[in-house]
Parts: C-alpha cells; structure tokens; sequence
C-alpha cells in the first residue's frame, strides 16, 4: 500500500503554509467533496475514514468502482478544475483536480481503494488543503477506459487531545457539550455540559441555562453566558476539588465578565476565583470569605479571544494569574484579612456564577475550562497553554506547540 507524505512538494508548502500561531485557527480538519463522478448512474465517491490532523494518518477511500477495475490511482493536486473529457470519449466524465502534486495507487478491493496519507506532526501544515480524485481503469465504463471519482479538498487541521498531566479534575469543552459528539442547534439551551476527564464531574444547569454558540470562540463552539443574570452550569459537590491547591485553564472571549468560581455552593468561602472583566483587569482571587481577599490583576489588556490560567496554593500569597502565556506583573491587591485555605473543604464548580446567588455573575462566552486538582509545573502548564493557543488561534507566550 502506497503512502504520500503532505509535505510534497516542500517549497510549495513552506511557501504557501507556513503560518504564525496567531494564524492557526486550530479548527478540526475537514473533507468536503464537490463535483459528479462518472459513470452514471452510480459513480465512484471519494470518502474519509478518519479527520485529517497534524500527526495522523487518514485513509481515502473510493467507493461504488466499476466491477471491473483493474487498477486505481488517487490524484493528489493543489487546485480544482472541471474539464470535461467527453471528447475523449468519456462522456459525463470530468477531470476536476489541477496543479498535480503526486499520485497514489490504491490498494483495490471491489468495489472500494484506498490509500492512506501521512500528515507529518507540525503545526506549520494546519491549513493546509489538498485536491483530490480517484480514476479507476475500467474497461466497461467508456470509450477511454476510465471511471472518474467526484472532487475532495481536504484540509489538514488540528485535533490534539488534551496532554496527559496528572491531576486533571475536570474538563469541559463545548465542542462536545453532550459527550456524545454531537452539539446542540446554534442558540440551544444548554442544561448540561459533559465533563472530559473522566472523572464524572459534570456540571447541570443552575439558576437559567445559557445557550449553545456553534461560532463562539475564534470560529469554535462556545457556551454563552451572557443572556441573563442568572446563566450558570454548576457541578456536584466533589472531593474532586476539595484540596488547597489547584491550577484552572479557561478559554474565553472578551469584552466579557466570564466567570470560573470553585466553591462550596451558597457561599463564596474558600473560593478559587477566576474574574474575567472587561478591559486589562483579568483577574484571579484567593477569595477566603465575603470581602477578604487578595486579587491577582494583569497588565496585559486582553483583545478578543484569551487563555486565563491561575495556580492556586494553600497560603493567601501564593496565587498568580497568566494570560495567553504572559504572568501577571502588577502587585496584588488585598482587602480585608484573607486567610489561608483550609487542607480540605468539598468544592464545586460555578460556571458563569458564582457560589453564592447574592453575588456577581459572569457574561460572555466561555468554550473551556480545564481543573487540576494541584499546582502544575511550569513545563506542564506550557502543554495545557500550548495545546488551547493552537486550539483557538490565540497568539501567546506558550512555547510547545510543536512536539
């Protein structure tokens, strides 16, 4: 069986593909097909069998060939084309890929080929789209002795999972609010949002139910906020985070008061806070009780989509509060009498709320929120930011984007 690397020709691709982070829209790759095939009236179909992605290995398949085929090559071009070849005999039938990189012959067994394709691990390929079509050598299907697929482009994205660090607690993502893998129609009411971890720390509605964006953040599903005072996705309590310690990832887009407040319900004691206001004050609290605090505020004054992350330790003094890779600078402020964490109190998580229903909400759109239930290295939070800067397209400080 054949294999064809994307990084042929490799000029044409550092040429044309060679992209910034900030250009990386870190959207799941896709496999589109346009055009007919021939011959009628069932003619072969291009398919895929796994999302094309950075470090993957996807398989083309061509399905419904004529009975007998002897032999069949995948085009692999850069450009679509529609070229009629009836004159050549081949009535219905078109080329419909130009700017031909390679071909593959397929590994047939009637009435399918395939043929996989490497795609090499480098983020410098997300993007990037190739143009493809099977022909099959078939006697029986025209004069020219050819059948022709219809078209696919097929575009390389990013479909990492979350690296594997110990700790992790809880991760929603709204690309899979349901954990089934399917979402929700655009603007649907959304009263339960599937926790990745594996944990079972998903959250259910609170007060409202926010709504389902599938253009949320940067082009990827987000859940907003943002349609009264009261949206809010809340976990059960869990020992899950009862602990001291702790380290939050949340991916938002401003102007926004998004909200992550990990605390015992009814109360806003013992509290893990991330406050995500409009403007340069994206914050993170080591909230003791009602009004005894030390706030964590950024410098950086955040423009569209952004990645929070705070640590969180035992003593009041041992927060920090980074943004799109970049920690905070200016001192942190304090009110009252802050006192430490206790070694362990049952939290839960508010999404879009806070604990207590006396106290702020947030608005917004949030698309992740990531919990571990410790203080993460700096190599290990440089993995988490990395995969969400790629992921959403954010440009940051994070380094290890590329394995």
């Amino acid at each position: 069986m054949n294999r064809t690397s994307v990084l042929i020709p490799p000029f044409a691709l550092c040429a044309t593909f060679a992209l910034t982070v900030a250009g990386l829209v870190g959207q799941s790759g896709t496999f589109v097909t346009a055009g007919t095939g021939c011959p009628a009236p069932t003619p072969p179909a291009l398919e895929l069998l796994t999302v094309p992605a950075i470090g993957s290995m996807p398989t083309v398949l061509v399905e419904s060939l004529p009975n007998d085929t002897l032999l069949a090559i995948l085009g692999v071009g850069g450009l679509p084309a529609t070229v009629p070849l009836a004159g050549l005999g081949a009535a219905g039938c078109a080329l419909l890929v130009d700017g031909l990189i390679t071909t593959l012959t397929m590994s047939v067994a009637l009435p399918t080929a395939s043929a996989p394709i490497v795609v090499p691990n480098q983020t410098g390929l997300i993007g990037v789209g190739l143009e493809l079509q099977a022909v099959g050598l078939s006697s029986s299907s025209n004069a020219l002795g050819l059948a022709f697929s219809d078209r696919a482009t097929l575009t390389v994205g990013w479909n990492k999972s979350l690296p594997v660090v110990p700790g992790l607690v809880l991760h929603l993502d709204a690309a899979d609010v349901g954990g089934t893998g399917v979402n929700s129609a655009d603007g649907a009411p959304v009263t339960f949002w599937s926790d990745r971890s594996g944990n079972g720390n998903h959250a259910s509605q609170g007060q409202q139910a926010p709504i389902f964006r599938r253009n949320g953040v940067n082009g990827r599903p987000a859940i907003d906020f943002g349609q009264s005072s009261a949206d809010s996705l809340v976990t059960a309590v869990s020992n899950d985070f009862s602990g001291p310690s702790a380290t939050v990832f949340l991916v938002a887009a401003n102007p926004v008061t998004a909200l992550v407040s990990i605390t015992p319900p009814g109360t806003v004691s013992h509290e893990f806070l991330l406050y995500a206001r409009t403007g340069p004050n994206v914050r993170s609290f080591h909230h003791s009780s009602a009004f005894q605090y030390l706030e964590q505020p950024h410098q950086q004054n955040v423009a569209g989509a952004f990645i929070q992350e705070a640590v969180f330790g035992q003593a009041v003094t041992d927060l920090s509060n980074v943004i799109n890779g970049v920690a905070s600078t200016p001192a942190p402020v304090t009110l009252g009498n802050p006192i430490a964490f206790p070694p362990s109190v049952a939290r839960a998580v508010h999404v879009g709320r806070r604990g207590s229903t006396v106290y702020e909400n947030g608005a917004g759109r949030i698309a992740e929120v990531i919990v571990f239930n410790r203080q993460l290295t700096a190599a290990e939070r440089d993995l988490v930011g990395s995969y969400l800067q790629v992921k959403y397209g954010i440009s940051g400080a994070y380094s290890g984007i590329v394995p």
